[in-house]
């Protein structure tokens, strides 16, 4: 499965960019709004292995597992970081902020999950 998404992540980067058009103000602070949010999302779930908790994400969980290692979750947020900006490069606009703005939202869920659970914002690598 982990190898089946990154060639998938692979053939998007090949696909010609004939109808993306370039980036407007918009999508520019989408982009620097979902990138936030992964790291946000990164930092807060590194707190969390720190202790015996489990992974409470399901997208996360179904690449990582249960309890993740600091490895494994670096090297998921890390291709989750890149693929936002690979697709986001590769769509139309109005789908680009459809897709910034959902990778947003849901990274946001994420974070909010997160701190409910009594996890904090860490940069340990």
């Amino acid at each position: 499965m982990k190898r089946l998404w990154l060639v998938g992540l692979l053939a998007l980067t090949m696909i010609p960019r004939a109808h993306a058009q370039s980036f407007d103000t918009a999508d520019k602070v989408l982009l620097v709004g979902s990138s936030l949010a992964i790291f946000g999302d990164w930092s807060t779930t590194m707190n969390g292995i720190q202790g015996p908790g489990r992974e409470a994400n399901p997208i996360t969980r179904a690449f990582v597992g249960e309890q993740p290692s600091r490895s494994a979750l670096n090297k998921y947020f890390g291709a989750s970081l890149l693929a936002n900006v690979v697709i986001a490069r590769c769509l139309p606009s109005k789908l680009r902020k459809i897709w910034l703005g959902g990778g947003f939202v849901l990274r946001l869920s994420a974070i909010e999950g997160n701190l409910a659970q009594g996890l904090q914002f860490t940069l340990k690598f």
